[in-house]
């Protein structure tokens, strides 16, 4: 049956269903696997949303995230919009290989630009893979101006043959537990009491400006809240939190997120310290790849991850649009 003959239809959400994450990740697969690149979609963090929503009751915002493209039954085309500092939008998404040049992600782009004027952003980005052909066109034609670039890299365990779980102890050292370096440095479970300090220090390191609209304060993002299989770690010297590091648990893949030291600690080898012990409660929880993303520009911690065993294996190109 010819598309002109088969309803086309676009649904948009506040968040993602089981239903449409598994539809969603079969049309990523498919994608990556004949384009040869990565997509960016923070699929599981959104289903986690989903999930968290329906756990409690939480009503209906009316801002809709989530752009899926349907012909008949079949998914096409999708676009999600995310924040992770309260001002800057992302916008990354996918079309159906078969399904291209016939203008279904310009529509749906012009769907979330709209949107995205009800969420108060200061910022738009949209982006792709640097190796996607399509990708990079589409944004090149469709975006003001570049904005920055960021590395995937990847870590691969020494040894290959470490047992494929988790346990609970590998992931959550508690206080009798820490791992303790030479240096004085100590890698500990965040804690409710750190929710505070958290918040703080995403705010020095990402320019984090989401603030509650209650208290005027950063916004506190409960570690309740968070995923069963996301981690967030506390690095301590002595009596002082330096800094934090995160990690998302999946079977043999781990993903580090959320690192930084506090300015007073940095240029000290602490970051160093820091990562190795978190590599090695990654590699005792059975995880045999391990990545992260860092802006291309930031030589500093690109030196830090090659020496510890990164490798560069993909560019996410960023682009600027019009507001």
């Amino acid at each position: 049956m010819s598309n002109t003959q088969t309803q086309h239809i676009v649904h948009m959400n506040e968040y993602i269903s089981p239903e449409e994450f598994d539809r969603l990740n079969r049309l990523m697969d498919l994608c990556c696997r004949q384009d040869g690149i990565n997509l960016k979609l923070e699929l599981d963090y959104k289903l986690h949303l989903y999930h968290l929503a329906d756990k409690n009751s939480t009503k209906p915002s009316g801002k809709l995230y989530e752009l899926l493209y349907y012909i008949g039954e079949e998914l096409i085309a999708y676009l999600g919009i995310s924040c992770f500092d309260g001002v800057t939008g992302e916008l990354c998404g996918m079309t159906h290989p078969d399904y291209r040049e016939q203008g279904i992600f310009h529509r749906l782009l012009a769907l979330a630009a709209n949107e995205c004027k009800h969420l108060n952003f200061q910022k738009l980005l949209l982006l792709a893979d640097g190796n996607s052909e399509s990708g990079m066109r589409f944004l090149k034609a469709n975006t003001s101006s570049f904005a920055h670039s960021e590395y995937r890299m990847k870590r691969l365990t020494a040894t290959p043959d470490t047992p494929n779980h988790i346990t609970a102890q590998a992931i959550n050292p508690q206080e009798k537990d820490r791992t303790e370096v030479a240096s004085g440095i100590i890698i500990r479970l965040a804690k409710e009491e750190d929710e505070r300090e958290i918040a703080r220090q995403n705010a020095i390191f990402f320019d984090d400006k989401e603030m509650d609209e209650i208290t005027g304060e950063y916004k506190i993002t409960p570690l309740v809240d968070q995923p069963e299989n996301y981690k967030t770690y506390m690095l301590e010297l002595g009596s002082s939190v330096v800094g934090k590091i995160n990690v998302e648990y999946n079977g043999s893949y781990a993903f580090i997120c959320g690192f930084g030291i506090l300015p007073e600690y940095r240029r000290k080898g602490y970051g160093r310290q820091g990562l190795q012990e978190t590599l090695k409660l990654i590699e005792a929880a059975g995880v045999t790849v391990t990545e992260l993303d860092v802006v291309c520009t930031n030589s500093n911690a690109l030196g830090l991850y090659q020496s510890c065993g990164f490798v560069e294996q993909s560019v996410m190109n960023y682009y600027n649009l019009s507001l």
